[in-house]
């Protein structure tokens, strides 16, 4: 499936941004010049149980051709979505490259969502398969994601990988247990551009709907491009990941940015920060690219022995981990997860919210094509009609930059549309202040009503209205918390109904019930004699219910 019109994928093009290989296409190109060159491997203690695996690239690649003529023979088509519901895990990498040999698309089902945030993935990415694991972490996702599938007509088949799968699913490992070497995968013939086809969706948690983006192969090889010069990343570096490779920032940062550069991939499934030192330290990555909130503690195990480091953040709440001195660092930004931009940090950061630069603090005009050029849509201040340059909404345009929507909500779908213009430009949502010396833009902080959660962002009167309903509260109002790991979690002030229940286990009942995304569970729970509320029903001020933790 293409959604980039003919005329920017023809601009692209003539300026070197995009090119005809697919992501699939150039692991194969570089299996073909090094065989033996090593590719995936899992580099800690096995995510799934019987699934810890090490494979060169000839090796991948006579995997990946397996699997995807056995996609293909059973029925699923070209464009056709699958599911992903895996840890980080050299598996993981084979499963998406092989969907890619298919002409499939693939889409993250991440692992701490909820059942009903995985059922409104399903329906709003119109997802057709899934792909699971046996168990993670001590949990039984099998047995999970088949009940989850049941519910869906939609869905055709359910995969597993890993030992003691539940009954009902295709075991792949069975598949893949037999490979004679030759290629069963019929050529899959598309029209148009091979690499313009979409390779990946995105999925955006905006206030309970998703929002579906859509990365076709040559966007996410030019935001893998973009990453590997950002960071430094050589030709044939050995790169290391706790990301998970379906994912956008696993998915472009660490599984596209490994074929751009004909490097190795290792995954790592954390447990422990000791143990992914300890890894390291034996496997000795080059770059190593993980959550930003994990760098300073991680800092602390492994100070002198740190690789390079690209940081993941959300880019919509602010960041406060450090480094050791003397570590190359890039900034990763998924902005919210629409798309995945890459900044060289350049000493300490001047403020936890990040630095978008390439930008141009100018209204929107035509341009040159770039790999992504950020601008400022000038807003007017109150009672002055001229425009200001200074603020205004960031929108985004260039190679690496979604620019059309997934058809799959005007089909009928409950998500979101993509907020793109037909000249490319992306409205991201969020507002930003251009540098003083013109070179960058920084953006700006949400107002009090936004509580923004591991990058999904949360409006506290809609917070408000659902746990309003809780059977046990006359009255709540959700604030934001400082929370080391996640950088915000949410918190709940709440007016007890005499006799009700308000105990953290009954409220998670509630939000299950609900079909509450999984990150709306408050993690600090405040009772309180009264909320003051104006004259349109809005808190007054949900400063006081932090005061309070406080006092």
């Amino acid at each position: 499936m293409i959604l980039t019109s003919d005329e920017r994928s023809r601009a692209f093009l003539a300026a070197g941004l995009w090119g005809t290989a697919t992501l699939d296409g150039i692991f194969d190109a570089a299996a073909a010049a090094a065989p033996d060159a090593p590719a995936f491997a899992d580099g800690g203690p096995e995510p799934v149980p019987g699934a810890a695996a090490r494979y060169d690239r000839a090796g991948a690649m006579a995997r990946i051709d397996a699997l995807a003529g056995f996609f293909a023979g059973i029925g699923l088509k070209p464009d056709t979505v699958v599911g992903v519901h895996l840890p980080p895990m050299a598996e993981a990498a084979i499963v998406v490259l092989a969907a890619w040999r298919a002409g499939l698309v693939v889409a993250p089902l991440d692992l701490g969502w909820s059942d009903a945030e995985i059922s409104a993935a399903i329906d709003t990415a119109g997802i057709r398969a899934i792909v699971t694991a046996s168990i993670v972490d001590g949990r039984d996702c099998g047995s999970r994601m088949r009940d989850v599938a049941a519910a869906h007509f939609a869905i055709r088949f359910v995969f597993g990988i890993g030992e003691d799968l539940a009954d009902g699913l295709i075991d792949l490992g069975l598949v893949l247990s037999d490979i004679t070497g030759e290629s069963a995968m019929p050529e899959v013939v598309r029209r148009g551009n091979p690499a313009d086809h979409i390779a990946a969706l995105s999925l955006v948690q905006r206030d309970g709907r998703l929002l579906v983006v859509p990365s076709s192969h040559n966007h996410l090889i030019a935001a893998a491009r973009a990453h590997a010069g950002a960071a430094g990343i050589e030709a044939g570096a050995a790169i290391a990941t706790t990301l998970a490779p379906a994912g956008l920032a696993g998915l472009a940062g660490g599984l596209a940015t490994a074929i751009t550069v004909a490097g190795r991939l290792d995954f790592h499934h954390v447990a422990r920060l000791s143990r992914l030192a300890a890894d390291c330290a034996a496997s000795r990555p080059d770059h190593l690219l993980l959550p930003e909130v994990l760098a300073a503690p991680l800092g602390e195990f492994a100070s002198d022995t740190l690789p390079a480091l690209s940081l993941v953040s959300s880019g919509v709440q602010p960041t406060r981990g450090t480094v050791p001195a003397g570590v190359r660092v890039a900034d990763l930004s998924t902005l919210g997860g629409l798309l995945l931009l890459s900044t060289p940090r350049n000493g300490e950061r001047a403020s936890p919210w990040p630095l978008l630069q390439q930008a141009a603090s100018r209204p929107a005009g035509p341009a040159a094509p770039s790999a992504v050029e950020i601008l400022l849509r000038p807003r007017v201040r109150a009672g002055d009609r001229r425009q200001t340059a200074v603020t205004g909404d960031i929108l985004l345009r260039g190679a690496l930059v979604p620019d059309a929507p997934w058809p799959e909500p005007a089909a009928g779908g409950s998500g979101l549309v993509l907020p793109v213009n037909g000249d490319g430009l992306l409205r991201t949502g969020l507002t930003g202040e251009a540098t003083g010396d013109g070179t960058g833009v920084r953006i700006a902080e949400p107002g009090p009503e936004a509580i923004v959660v591991a990058g999904q962002r949360f409006e506290a009167t809609a917070l408000d209205a659902r746990f309003a309903t809780f059977p046990g509260m006359l009255d709540a109002a959700a604030f934001g918390v400082a929370d080391p790991l996640l950088g915000t979690r949410i918190g709940l002030a709440f007016v007890r109904r005499p006799g009700g229940d308000c105990s953290p286990e009954r409220i998670a009942q509630f939000l299950s019930e609900t079909g509450a995304a999984a990150l709306e569970a408050p993690s600090l729970l405040v009772e309180v004699d009264t909320i003051a509320r104006g004259g349109d029903g809005r808190v007054l001020s949900r400063d006081v219910f932090r005061g309070s933790i406080a006092a």
